[in-house]
């Protein structure tokens, strides 16, 4: 398993930790405890950014019961949640770790993580409940074993991939007639929201909010969007993360399901990539399923490489 890069966001030094001790008390969740919640998270091994690490915590899991916060003689020592107000093609809600003192294993991730997520998963809308064992929180070897016993299966590994600096950007011709560039702005936010829910329809990795929500973070989010137009119709979206440093991410990339095929892919990284760059951003990084084979290839011709592996694991709900 590759190890985590800070080019990935991803705390190396989380396995100097201060280890996890026993006794462990579940801390309620409220909004107000948001602020220390994602600054824990963010400090000990999050893959997300602070804004989309509020969202999970306050806006995409159902109640906050599904915010699983433990602590221990030493303070905070597990962050996890429930996100399951979103929607993807396998109708599964996600178990997400988002903080951990030390790497979690064996019995630890079950009575912390799993069963409590579990046990909150089944009282809600999702038909299933999928979590990621990113490397840098869990004992990947342990925890199979653990979930196995608990009735999950193998469900999908999802690949972060990286473009380094320096990587060579290949020529990509000039868009036809009638397409055009343009920011997404409040006018556009329901036929955007329709759109990537037809872009990713029957993906169990890609996830859409509410359009409650989908509103608000472009509205107010510090992502930038960008909408490829056929005429005054979307046919393809791309959304750029800022990252802290140089870094930087493409967090959404699609063409709608009438538009693939038109060769508009390697369009919609070229733009990705040149708004990043304006940015100031020099290393890039993006999320794949792993057997999306049209996907990675187009990304490796940009000069992404495979990183960090996940394997995802799901169990039925109902």
């Amino acid at each position: 398993m590759t190890e985590p890069s800070k080019a990935f966001g991803h705390r190396e030094q989380l396995g100097k930790a201060p280890p996890l001790r026993e006794p462990f008390e579940r801390v309620p969740f409220s909004p107000a405890n948001a602020d220390d919640v994602v600054a824990f998270s963010v400090a000990n091994g999050s893959a997300h950014d602070r804004a989309l690490l509020r969202r999970l915590i306050c806006h995409l899991t159902s109640a906050p019961e599904g915010v699983l916060v433990w602590r221990d003689a030493l303070g905070l020592a597990v962050v996890a949640t429930v996100v399951d107000r979103v929607s993807n093609g396998a109708d599964a809600g996600t178990l997400e770790i988002l903080g951990a003192r030390r790497s979690l294993g064996g019995q630890l991730l079950v009575s912390l993580v799993v069963d409590p997520g579990v046990a909150f998963a089944r009282s809600g809308p999702r038909r299933a409940l999928h979590i990621p064992l990113h490397p840098w929180l869990v004992d990947d070897s342990a925890a199979q074993t653990t979930l196995e016993a608990r009735g999950f299966v193998p469900a999908y590994t999802c690949f972060a991939m990286q473009r380094p600096s320096g990587a060579v950007l290949p020529e990509v011709p000039r868009l036809e007639p009638g397409y055009g560039w343009a920011e997404l702005d409040d006018g556009r936010i329901e036929e955007a929201h329709r759109a990537t829910a037809a872009m990713f329809a029957g993906a169990a990795s890609a996830s859409l909010s509410p359009l409650d929500d989908f509103r608000r973070v472009v509205v107010s989010g510090p992502d930038v969007w960008r909408v490829l137009l056929d005429g005054q119709r979307i046919a393809g979206m791309v959304r750029l993360v800022r990252l802290p440093g140089n870094a930087g991410k493409i967090g959404l990339l699609g063409r709608v399901p009438a538009y693939r095929g038109r060769g508009l892919g390697p369009h919609l990284v070229a733009e990705g990539l040149r708004v990043l760059a304006e940015l100031g951003v020099r290393e890039v990084t993006l999320d794949v399923e792993a057997d999306n084979e049209r996907a990675l290839e187009l990304y490796r011709r940009f000069g992404f490489q495979v990183g960090v592996r996940t394997p995802v694991w799901e169990i039925a709900l109902r």
